[in-house]
């Protein structure tokens, strides 16, 4: 948790149990929408309600400490910020997977081809994981 305390001393946010807990549980879940974060939370601040956590998701992300994974028809979830990388969503389980690869040269080609200054992107691959995969065929 000493991770998560410098990252918000370091934007001046107030280190909070509830903003320390949120870090923590998107953290060990990789991605989550904001149900499941609330229940998960529900445990240890059973008066949490869904305005602070909104609250708190939209500061943490105003900052650049979280972000929004969104994938098209699913609910939007959150990730603790990392280097640039794709998701891989499974469309069975409906999992998540970080994939470590740069997107630069994407984006490079992108901006040359196309004119536009690329601020941002998001670049999700769908398919079934290799669980799913080995699942069904046994």
């Amino acid at each position: 948790m000493d991770q998560f305390k410098n990252m918000l001393n370091e934007h001046d946010l107030k280190a909070t149990h509830q903003r320390l807990s949120i870090l923590d549980e998107i953290h060990k879940s990789g991605h989550i929408d904001i149900e499941s974060l609330l229940l998960k939370l529900k445990t240890t601040f059973p008066t949490m309600s869904h305005g602070t956590l909104y609250r708190n998701i939209n500061d943490l992300h105003d900052i650049g400490i979280l972000t929004e994974v969104q994938i098209p028809h699913h609910k939007q979830r959150y990730e603790i910020t990392k280097e640039k990388h794709i998701h891989l969503f499974c469309e069975n389980c409906k999992e998540i997977e970080d994939f470590m690869v740069s997107t630069d040269k994407l984006v490079e080609y992108a901006e040359a081809k196309s004119g536009y200054r690329i601020t941002k992107n998001s670049i999700i691959l769908s398919g079934i994981c290799k669980n799913c995969r080995e699942n069904s065929a046994g």
